[in-house]
């Protein structure tokens, strides 16, 4: 591991737990646990609950005011007038060009503003931009703040809601993108119904100093147990959800990625006032030169990402991520493709020497489970 990597507050907490500890994203991590590995842990919050430590994720507050509202809809393709307090939307931030800087979560907070969940590797870039777009339109970009001294633990699975209402019993009453601050034994924390793996659960915002004295009495149930990056990654690509660097980035559209649902229907037109508005709409109403597509290679070894996509011969795209699925016992895998491949054409990679037939089908690959109420 990098000496130079940040360390969450859970960090002295994993070790005691057997994380086998690995860097991502600027921050030493757990990639799965001693006595467990990935495969066990990814069964584990399919049956029951496994805890995250997501404390790397940037977690940010924006004040409200008029301006700040102004420059939240050039950043953001959201309908900001729906967006009651206690509710939350998946969205991202988007460049002039259509491309995609971040995804994340917002959230409304009434009159004390905004609550934004960032990706851990474009915290930098996405604060830069977000204080130069407030700066431009008026508003008070020193009044945005970054809670550091929160960690963000998200708890997923099934008995995910028996644990946490049982702490925070304000969490009972939660449905899916619904969030609410409350006091506790842990002192003030954020309980948000959310999560990214296709199972009800909960991201908690919590003070560094309780973070793992309430870890610790959640893996005291034995209905819960900690859970490290292999099986995050495994759950959400089970649940068909885009990973930043993966199939997200600057080059890659809302409409190549499959995620114009996130986009409002009033806002899916060019003279919106979001950055990029103009050549999304035109690809929303044209089409775009490539698509995302979920893969089931005809093999036992799985993709990985860069492979490159083949149909008859020619290139046709990439994978963007590739695993062994421990619910369906089957290799899946996302790939980015140009929209002319027809959507029943069988796919080939090259894996080692060896070609993989890979056939197109739906997303998710294992059904959402999220509590609608």
């Amino acid at each position: 591991m990098s000496e130079v990597s940040l360390k969450t507050s859970l960090h002295s907490w994993h070790q005691q737990q057997g994380g086998k500890l690995v860097d991502f994203a600027g921050y030493t991590l757990p990639l799965s646990y001693t006595g467990g590995g990935v495969l066990a842990e990814h069964q584990h919050t399919r049956e029951a609950a496994s805890l995250f430590d997501v404390s790397h994720m940037g977690q940010v507050q924006i004040p409200y005011s008029d301006s700040a509202r102004s420059a939240l809809a050039q950043l953001f393709p959201v309908a900001l007038d729906t967006l009651t307090a206690g509710h939350a939307r998946y969205t991202f931030l988007t460049t002039a060009q259509g491309g995609i800087i971040d995804d994340c979560i917002i959230t409304a907070d009434g009159d004390a503003g905004w609550f934004i969940v960032l990706n851990a590797s474009r915290k930098a870039v996405d604060l830069q931009h977000i204080r130069s777009t407030f700066t431009a339109a008026g508003a008070d970009a020193t009044a945005i703040k970054e809670y550091n001294e929160c960690a963000l633990i998200a708890i997923q699975g099934p008995a995910t809601a028996k644990l946490i209402s049982a702490i925070f019993p304000a969490a009972a009453d939660l449905l899916f993108m619904q969030s609410v601050c409350v006091d506790s034994p842990f002192g003030r924390c954020r309980i948000s119904r959310c999560g990214y793996t296709g199972e009800d659960g909960f991201e908690i915002s919590i003070a560094n100093d309780a973070a793992a004295t309430f870890a610790q009495q959640l893996i005291a149930n034995p209905l819960c147990k900690p859970a490290g990056l292999g099986a995050r990654d495994s759950l959400r690509l089970e649940a068909g959800l885009c990973l930043y660097g993966n199939e997200l980035n600057e080059n890659t559209s809302p409409v190549e990625a499959r995620l114009v649902w996130a986009i409002p229907k009033a806002l899916r037109r060019a003279d919106a006032c979001y950055f990029g508005a103009a050549p999304i709409a035109e690809q929303i109403n044209n089409g775009a030169a490539r698509r995302l597509v979920a893969l089931l290679p005809q093999s036992k070894t799985p993709v990985r990402q860069g492979g490159e996509l083949y149909y008859q011969g020619t290139a046709v795209g990439q994978v963007t991520s590739g695993v062994y699925s421990p619910t369906l016992s089957v290799p899946i895998a996302l790939g980015m493709i140009a929209t002319s491949v027809a959507a029943d054409a069988e796919l080939n990679v090259n894996v080692r020497g060896r070609d993989i037939a890979c056939q197109q089908t739906t997303l998710p690959f294992v059904p959402h489970r999220y509590y609608r109420g």
